[in-house]
């Protein structure tokens, strides 16, 4: 597993990014802690200063899948103020004859369609305003979560069970 360098983490300093590491002290009960990202150092470590300024050596950040995009009402929402145009749907097409998945935003009345992303990492058509929004919301904008260096928000609680069934 690779750790998220300071490039792909610097996106989202000014957004509050929440990140999970482990507990140093034993004398507690909890394993892991969440923490709000305060500082980004150029060798990636960071401060987080909600967690009585932790500075944790290995975390991973708490990130959204693009795959969510599909059903994120929020988004939907920005997309139609932004395209001004009320009849838009998110779309995230895995056609069976290629080995390809695209996740976009459509226009079904006639504007041209907006390209997001190609198998879950953010494609270069993406415009920018758009990459913001997806950074301030925590979406995984360079496949780290695939790579193993970022948790899935979705799955956040059941990586806490696991971690506490496998304690005892």
């Amino acid at each position: 597993m690779k750790h998220a360098t300071l490039e792909e983490l610097a996106i989202y300093l000014p957004y509050a990014l929440k990140v999970r590491f482990r507990e140093r002290n034993d004398r507690y009960c909890r394993k892991y802690i969440v923490g709000t990202i305060g500082a980004i150092y150029s060798d990636s470590s960071i401060v987080c200063h909600d967690t009585v300024n932790s500075t944790p050596d290995n975390f991973k950040p708490i990130l959204r899948p693009l795959s969510d995009l599909a059903k994120d009402n929020e988004f939907l929402q920005f997309c139609k103020e932004q395209i001004t145009c009320a009849d838009l749907k998110v779309y995230r097409d895995e056609p069976e004859d290629v080995p390809t998945c695209l996740t976009g935003i459509e226009s079904l009345s006639g504007h041209p369609n907006i390209l997001l992303a190609i198998d879950d990492e953010i494609a270069s058509e993406c415009p920018l305003l758009f990459y913001q929004w997806l950074a301030k919301h925590h979406y995984d904008l360079h496949g780290l979560i695939d790579r193993g260096a970022a948790i899935d928000i979705n799955t956040l609680n059941q990586q806490h069970e696991t971690d506490s069934n496998s304690n005892s």
